[in-house]
């Protein structure tokens, strides 16, 4: 079956959820020792079909899905003060190592 995308049998599965999802699924499947394959791994219709999933109701999902994007939303500011940082440290080391500013020893 290769990549997949999975939704309830309503039809009801929210999008931000399950791009979520898509890690745990994955974890998931190769954890339980269903997926095989030498180059890369796979789930034949057979063992998909002894699978069962939990899926939480939309609301959840939803709320789910809410938490999960609030936590992306932090981590992305996270890597931008970093790469500020990062940019900063290097032009105070350029100033340094160029003698344009220096380091007094008391």
């Amino acid at each position: 079956m290769g990549r997949m995308t999975l939704a309830t049998g309503t039809g009801a599965a929210s999008t931000g959820s399950l791009s979520h999802g898509r890690a745990a699924w994955s974890l998931w499947i190769n954890g339980a020792g269903y997926a095989c394959g030498s180059t890369f791994l796979e789930l034949s219709k057979k063992d998909f079909k002894k699978c069962s999933f939990l899926v939480p109701d939309l609301p959840e999902q939803e709320r789910i899905a809410a938490v999960l994007n609030d936590a992306d939303a932090e981590m992305h500011e996270h890597r931008q003060e970093i790469e500020k940082l990062r940019t900063e440290k290097k032009a105070l080391m350029q100033k340094l190592l160029t003698g344009n500013r220096r380091v007094v020893v008391r």
